[in-house]
């Protein structure tokens, strides 16, 4: 096959449709303009400021990351147990506010603490930024200190094709400020008896390194629950990428088979057999995937834009195999 016919297919866009509609903002002139366009939406607030938000710019060790501190408060060795854009400016000074510009939010930090109050880690706040703004009649959106530029069809697109998968009612409830995944769950579960707490508990599985984690919390009516609070981009992708091994490996029989002795060591009773090594129907499972943070009446929308994409790829991936998807925002108290 030639470098021309090879330059000239299009197989990628099956799974990488997105190459063709987002572009990455390089050009300084530009990148200069949305800095000011930002920080103009920074400080005079409004319905854009909905459209960003604060949050770690990576994969963290919930175990040991307890709480935040904003460079604003460093002084007064303020500890929070989340981080929140709101919070944020409301801590910052006149003077500050006056000052802010991209140079500002380049060199000020958001540090992160264990449970002894050590420093664990460090960003600065320009990298936790994340969202979308318009300028100039463009949609650009900003992501681990980057802009790319996306068409507007492509976004609504995206936007629409996870509204269709948003679950209605009230499947979870709602977590407490500060809480972790594991309590969450664990309360979840013992509080209401119709869901089983898996979290952390891994079925052993040949070829896997350390076991496969089936679900954090698991239903009598065959609903696979996995939970994650909302930090960043990668962790909304792990937390996608998990699912997805999950529903993958339950095609499997012998995973079938060491899936269902794993839950009858937590539940001798057999509330929870829902899975026979012989066969199984995809079709009467539902692979639940939820997300816990300040939502502050916002739709699944205002999830990072490389989230979106990586969750619309996993669906598709999960819903070939026969599954139902849905995905459930999870509100803190």
């Amino acid at each position: 096959m030639d470098v021309d016919t090879v330059f000239s297919k299009t197989t990628y866009k099956a799974r990488f449709d997105w190459i063709d509609h987002v572009t990455p903002i390089e050009d300084d002139t530009t990148v200069t303009a949305l800095e000011k366009t930002l920080v103009s939406v920074l400080k005079e607030g409004g319905q854009e400021l909905k459209l960003l938000q604060m949050a770690p710019p990576e994969v963290v060790d919930w175990d040991r990351l307890q709480k935040f501190t904003y460079h604003s408060e460093s002084r007064a060795k303020v500890r929070r147990p989340d981080v929140s854009l709101d919070h944020y400016l409301k801590t910052l000074s006149d003077t500050d506010l006056s000052e802010l510009d991209a140079e500002f939010l380049h060199r000020r930090h958001i540090k992160g603490f264990d449970s002894e109050d050590n420093e664990i880690a460090k960003w600065s706040v320009w990298r936790c930024l994340t969202g979308e703004i318009e300028h100039e009649k463009s949609t650009y959106v900003l992501d681990d200190g980057s802009f790319y530029q996306v068409e507007k069809n492509f976004l609504a697109k995206l936007n629409s094709d996870i509204a269709q998968h948003e679950r209605e009612g009230a499947l979870l409830p709602p977590a407490k400020l500060g809480q972790w995944e594991a309590d969450y769950n664990k309360e979840v579960a013992d509080k209401d008896k119709s869901f089983l707490c898996l979290d952390a508990k891994e079925v052993p599985f040949e070829g896997a390194r350390g076991g496969i984690e089936l679900c954090d919390l698991l239903t009598r009516q065959k609903q696979l629950i996995h939970v994650k609070r909302y930090t960043s981009s990668a962790t909304l992708s792990h937390l996608f990428n998990q699912a997805r091994t999950s529903a993958e490996l339950l095609t499997n029989g012998a995973f079938r088979g060491a899936a269902k002795k794993h839950i009858a060591e937590r539940d001798p009773e057999g509330h929870f057999a829902v899975f026979e090594p012989e066969t199984i129907d995809p079709r009467e499972f539902e692979v639940v995937i939820a997300i816990v943070k300040r939502w502050d009446g916002l739709n699944l929308a205002a999830l990072p834009f490389f989230a979106k994409m990586n969750f619309r790829r996993v669906l598709t991936d999960i819903s070939g195999r026969l599954f139902r998807v849905s995905i459930v925002p999870v509100s803190i108290e």
